[in-house]
This record gives C-alpha cells, sequence and structure tokens, in this order.
C-alpha cells in the first residue's frame, strides 16, 4: 500500500483532487522550467470525494497497489490535463495555482491473501478556525474510532480526546493551554489518520 499526505500551500489559489503516484523501475528525467504534462498513467489517484482544499491540515491519500517488481522511483503529483483535474477556486491567496505540500510518503506491504482488500475510503480531518483562541472545532470523517492528540513544541502532550467513527464535528476547549503553536495527531488502530499544526493566540 502506498500513502501519504499533501496540504495545499496558504498562497495558492486553486485546488485539485487529482494528485497521485506513478512508481517505475526506471528514472524519468524531465526539465522543470517549462510547464508539461507527464505521460505516464498513476498507479494511485486520489479519491475525488477526498477534497484536497486543506491550507491548514495534511490529508491522508493511499491505495492498495500490485507491484509488478522492481520498482525504485516514485513521482507524485498531478497526471491529468485540467479539464480531467477537478480544480476548484478557493481564493485567499497570491498565487493562481495549486501547489502542495507532501509529507510522510509511506510504501508497506499489505496481506491480501484472503481474497478480500481492505476497503478504500477517504479520510478528512480539518481543525479550524486556524489560529484560535483555544476554543476549536474538529471536523472529520474516519472509518474507525481514532484518538485525537495535541503536543507542544517540547513534544509534550497537552490534550487527548477519543474520536467516534463516522462524519462528525466536534467542538473542544483548550482555553487553559498558553498561547503557541502546538502539534496534532490523530491515530486508530497501529496508524496514523491525520496530523497537522494549529495556533493559539489570544
Amino acid at each position: 500500500m502506498l500513502s501519504f499526505y499533501v496540504k495545499l500551500m496558504a498562497n495558492s489559489n486553486y485546488a485539485t483532487s487529482t494528485i497521485g503516484a506513478y512508481l517505475s523501475d526506471t528514472i524519468i528525467k524531465y526539465a522543470c522550467d517549462t510547464p508539461h504534462l507527464l505521460p505516464f498513467t498513476p498507479q494511485v489517484v486520489n479519491s475525488l470525494t477526498n477534497n484536497l482544499t486543506d491550507k491548514y491540515n495534511y490529508v491522508l491519500v493511499k491505495k492498495i497497489i500490485t507491484a509488478h517488481g522492481g520498482e525504485k522511483y516514485l513521482i507524485i503529483g498531478n497526471f491529468f490535463p485540467d479539464s480531467l483535474s477537478n480544480i476548484v477556486y478557493i481564493g485567499g491567496g497570491s498565487q493562481n495555482d495549486a501547489y502542495y505540500y507532501i509529507d510522510d510518503v509511506l510504501l508497506t506491504c499489505v496481506d491480501t491473501s484472503s481474497g478480500v482488500a481492505e476497503q478504500e475510503q477517504p479520510q478528512l480531518f480539518s481543525v479550524y478556525p486556524n489560529p484560535n483562541n483555544g476554543n476549536m472545532t474538529l471536523e472529520y470523517m474516519l472509518p474507525e474510532n481514532a484518538v485525537f492528540e495535541l503536543y507542544d513544541l517540547l513534544g509534550e502532550k497537552v490534550y487527548e480526546r477519543t474520536l467516534f467513527s463516522g462524519t462528525q464535528r466536534e467542538e473542544i476547549n483548550t482555553s487553559t493551554l498558553p498561547n503557541g503553536v502546538y502539534y496534532y495527531r490523530v491515530y486508530g488502530k497501529n496508524k496514523n489518520l491525520g496530523k497537522g499544526k494549529v495556533v493559539v493566540i489570544r
């Protein structure tokens, strides 16, 4: 299974849902100074229902794939023309593009010998407003119960909350926390479901 997290750059005015990944057994060389469409068919493509419009939180993209052997190289990006890229206008930025940060790329072996592969489900986790005064809203869609944890810059856990599967919206109060930058993670059964950064300022 290949998985990675993406987050839209704050200055981008546009977003797309069709971020994908292509694995190859040979190195691929293309000049970066001229925009062009990559002539490859990606093995992994994000679900169109998994909106990649979040500028503050990383969103998970994943898919179970079958390796053919010899894969050594990986390209992550948009492999589709604009007409098929599900482009949406977000606004609030200064650049007319859809630029994404990528983090936590992971390729793992998955046992599908039972004949039943893991069902792919879009996952969405958002914290807003961000920055906030300690009162914030968690909005998420999770396939299983999970735990939300908040850490300070020293790595100390300062808040924890149980989240229930499904599409939910919850208000949390961390007004006792001092101003600063905090990192959160959401994890289920031995796997990360989301992560991001939140700023508390009053």
